[in-house]
């Protein structure tokens, strides 16, 4: 009857409305389906109870992180407040000033493009990645100019972009990516590139290696990076509704097509307790890792020609666990017991082990949380390892 029509189509008019609200940030890639369809498909969903609670996640996000009318610096404050925005610091270090080149390289134009792509809570147009940028690029060339710099904006501005890290899939902003580095007349020229990954950003480096690779990447630095994924967000105040929605699709709800369409954290949400529902349903990191159920094609991190340095954060509780910056990762089935690399299976699945063989792969670490490090260590890194 009416009372049990009235209540869901009260939510679908909800649900509606707040898609409707994000269409005012665009975030879309080329030819990515539009809202109607979006809908639709969020309808035909096989869970009435998941729809429900991603519509709760989603009117949060528009009352609580993206209020209509807030701007940048209210958005990241908002993340900031909730322990979701991963933000590289904007102030300058003191150590910037004296970045020293490396006695090394000779000539300007033997720098290569650097590529930084953000993570979480983040935009391409904080002025930290220029920041960080010419300081990397005058530790290799001598000249704050001498490396072409390319930040990525996944989102027709800043606010999109923001908004694009959380509610466009994994693969779609890999695909994004991609069209942007093609079309780069700076790496067009350079015919390859050197990338610089920040935590969630390096999921999308990492995709366009192995998805793409063309032009191909150089060297990857790979700060902070969940390369196995993540078991949880524990730095989520429970405080906001967005966080309590997150947590609640983070669980039962996680491996649903209609939250993995919609949430990029759902795309590598490894939950080692629920391996099954993970590699049947993950529309992300399964396929990167090679272990999603009936996958057709196989990817590999081997086309890169250079380094893939993997830096973790000590004290990094963002990243759960930690250990995941440099590829370990918990046992199947266990919250705790944790498989370094070497020893692990996934070793082998996507080139670790070939790279491992050519001396590709470096293991380093920040005595530091999530994200913290000075201009300094990052120079110090790429100067080592590139």
């Amino acid at each position: 009857g009416l009372s049990s029509i009235t209540p869901f189509s009260r939510m679908m008019r909800r649900f509606a409305t707040t898609v409707l609200v994000l269409a005012m940030a665009p975030t879309a890639r080329p030819q990515e389906p539009d809202h109607a369809h979006l809908i639709r498909y969020a309808m035909e969903s096989s869970s009435a109870a998941g729809l429900v609670e991603l519509s709760s996640l989603l009117t949060a996000f528009t009352t609580e992180v993206a209020p209509p009318g807030a701007d940048v610096k209210e958005v990241l404050a908002n993340l900031a407040a909730m322990g979701l925005s991963t933000a590289a610091d904007a102030s300058p270090s003191a150590a910037e000033d004296d970045v020293e080149q490396d006695e090394g390289v000779q000539q300007e134009d033997a720098c290569l493009p650097i590529v930084q792509m953000h993570g979480m809570g983040d935009f391409a147009k904080n002025p930290a990645y220029t920041r960080l940028g010419h300081a990397v690029s005058t530790a290799l060339s001598g000249s704050s100019s001498g490396c072409p710099l390319v930040t990525p904006q996944l989102g027709q501005s800043a606010l999109a972009d923001i908004v694009g890290g959380f509610l466009r899939p994994l693969d779609a902003s890999i695909d994004y990516f991609a069209q942007i580095i093609r079309n780069d007349s700076d790496i067009k020229a350079a015919g390859t590139f050197n990338a610089i990954g920040y935590s969630q950003g390096n999921l999308i480096i990492r995709g366009y290696i192995e998805k793409y690779n063309d032009p191909p990447v150089n060297h990857h630095m790979s700060m902070f990076g969940m390369g196995m994924g993540v078991a949880g967000f524990p730095g989520c105040n429970m405080d906001f509704d967005f966080c309590k929605s997150l947590d609640s699709l983070l669980g039962e709800f996680a491996y649903l097509p209609v939250v993995q369409n919609h949430l990029m954290q759902a795309n590598y949400y490894r939950d080692p307790t629920h391996m099954d529902e993970y590699r049947a349903g993950n529309q992300g990191l399964a396929q990167l890792n090679n272990e999603a159920d009936g996958q057709q094609e196989t990817y590999s991190l081997a086309g890169m020609t250079g380094n893939l340095t993997l830096v973790k954060g000590l004290q990094d509780t963002t990243v759960q666990p930690n250990d995941s910056e440099w590829y370990a990762y918990f046992k199947d089935g266990s919250q705790s017991d944790l498989v370094n690399l070497t020893d692990a299976s996934w070793y082998s699945w996507f080139g670790l082990d070939h790279m491992d063989a050519k001396g590709q792969l470096g293991f380093e670490w920040i005595d530091g949380k999530h994200m913290q490090f000075t201009t300094e260590q990052l120079t110090d890194l790429v100067l080592k390892y590139w």
